[in-house]
């Protein structure tokens, strides 16, 4: 979904382009914007998987498997 915000707001840039220009920096900004914010929120749900999976030995995001008792064999 996000990659097609971003191909939207290409075209938006193209046909909006104003007062001479070629593009329109407005929206190219706002998908540069978008990209590194995206780029971002990626690198934070990494760092919070591998936290996860350091502290509990779990991947996963089941309630039922946080109730279950550990066979042992996850490592």
């Amino acid at each position: 979904m996000g990659s097609g915000v971003f191909l939207v707001f290409g075209i938006v840039a193209r046909r909006g382009a104003a007062a001479g220009f070629r593009f329109d920096p407005v929206p190219q900004a706002m998908v540069i914007t978008g990209i590194v914010v995206a780029f971002a929120a990626s690198a934070l749900a990494v760092a919070l998987i591998l936290r996860l999976s350091e502290e509990s030995s779990r991947v996963t995001l089941d309630p039922e498997a946080w109730t279950k008792p550990d066979s042992g064999d996850a490592k």
